[in-house]
């Protein structure tokens, strides 16, 4: 959800829409003017995922785990962090290879705002040692789909994961 300050028949007020322009807001309580603050997540039942928020960041009270890609293959594809939707964030996450026998290879992790090139030793954020973990901190820009990618020089044996640490809304 995200949150609004909110004007309302000439009275101040705060809001949670799911819309980042305020569209349910403005259609269904005639909210007159509103300003974005920033956005929450939920789980599964709803409740509410504690977070730290200072400034324009944000920090998961327990790092956010979308699950394990398992060979993950050699062309870029998109992971889906936990950082708003309908807007651009700097998402901080955790990447993890477990490596296989025959390992992933390289592994280059990136944003879709960056050119796709074949992940190898000079542009890779983890190298590719056989049977090893191997992982990295990492900020970068998301889609408005709160996405990013990544991309194995061969991707044919592990398991990648990533965690969300937290986002910073770009104002």
């Amino acid at each position: 959800y995200h949150v609004f300050v909110v004007v309302v028949g000439g009275s101040s007020d705060v809001m949670f829409d799911t819309s980042v322009t305020c569209a349910n807001g403005v259609a269904n309580n005639a909210v007159t003017s509103y300003q974005y603050v920033n956005s929450i997540l939920t789980d599964s039942t709803s409740d509410i995922l504690l977070f730290t928020n200072v400034g324009n960041h944000v920090w998961w009270a327990a790092r956010v785990y979308p699950g394990a890609i398992n060979n993950p293959g050699s062309t870029a594809a998109g992971v889906i962090l936990n950082a708003p939707l309908g807007i651009k964030t700097l998402v901080e996450f955790s990447a993890i290879a477990v490596q296989g026998a025959s390992s992933m290879g390289y592994i280059r992790v990136f944003s879709y705002d960056e050119t796709d090139a074949v992940a190898a030793d000079e542009n890779s954020d983890i190298g590719s040692s056989a049977s090893q973990t191997d992982s990295i901190n990492k900020k970068l820009l998301t889609d408005t789909s709160s996405r990013i990618r990544y991309r194995c020089s061969t991707g044919t044996d592990g398991d990648l994961f990533f965690n969300t640490i937290g986002y910073e809304i770009l104002r």
